[in-house]
């Protein structure tokens, strides 16, 4: 039970995710994008239970992954791209404590 909650908040849910999301953009796929942001969301829902800074980024990569996989609008790659940021800075910002210490 351990291993499978490591793999859905931690950091393999959110390299997955984020993979799938990359994957959906780049290959025009929404199946992957949704896949992705249903993979991504439990690292993004664990580090919104962080003290604030990291919390705002933590709610708006969920929003942000979301806006990823369901965009049927004008520039949809574009807009894809840029919605995925907030996942991509978190993760990073994450990392960077975790490894920093």
């Amino acid at each position: 039970m351990t291993l499978l909650a490591i793999i859905i908040f931690g950091w393999p849910g959110a390299i997955i995710g984020f993979a799938f999301l990359c994957a959906g953009i780049v290959l025009k796929k929404k199946k992957y994008r949704i896949a992705g942001a249903i993979i991504a969301m439990g690292f993004c829902l664990f580090t919104s239970l962080y003290p604030p800074p990291v919390r705002w980024i933590g709610l708006s990569s969920i929003l942000g992954i979301w806006i990823s996989a369901l965009w049927k609008g004008k520039h949809p790659v574009v807009v894809q791209t840029i919605s995925i940021m907030p996942m991509m800075i978190l993760m990073l910002w994450v990392g960077y404590a975790v490894l920093s210490e």
